[in-house]
């Protein structure tokens, strides 16, 4: 009997000592060099593309998420050709033009939903409600801090 405790006495002894803390060196002394060096540093946007939840076409509500439309002049916006149903009709968005990797992948979700319904698609929408016509092209313009899409006059 007493030669089965050994080895369990031996086991649950290197356990203990495995688990028990060990100090770490402080932050920024070589001790972290090599873990900094190969941890890339959190990026907010990458996260959220982690949590994308695209659903369009889908016989009802549809869910598309929201992008930034943060901007201090014009050049910092891009027009976002959404997809609004299955004749293949668009919502011309001004976004900021940081947002354009995420909308593209979100978009690619989203055309790849709709069936072909074999309607005829309406005319693009900007974000002011009116629809671009041949003369009349939509363009983006930063107005009050926001990327925002509008019918030229």
């Amino acid at each position: 009997m007493s030669a089965l405790r050994w080895p369990i006495r031996v086991a649950v002894l290197s356990l203990a000592v495995a688990c028990q803390s060990v100090p770490l060196p402080p932050p920024g002394s070589d001790g972290y060099a090599a873990v900094d060096a190969a941890t890339p540093p959190i990026d907010a946007a990458a996260a959220r593309d982690q949590a994308l939840q695209v659903s369009c076409g889908a016989g009802g509500a549809s869910t598309f998420p929201e992008f930034d439309r943060a901007c201090a002049a014009a050049q910092d916006c891009f027009i976002a050709l959404h997809q609004i149903n299955c004749c293949g009709s668009l919502a011309a968005l001004g976004l900021s033009g940081k947002e354009k990797g995420r909308f593209e992948a979100a978009e690619k979700i989203c055309e790849a939903q709709y069936p072909g319904c074999g309607c005829a698609s309406q005319p693009t929408v900007a974000d002011d409600g009116k629809s671009e016509s041949q003369g009349h092209p939509i363009a983006v313009s930063c107005v009050a801090g926001k990327c925002r899409t509008s019918v030229a006059p």
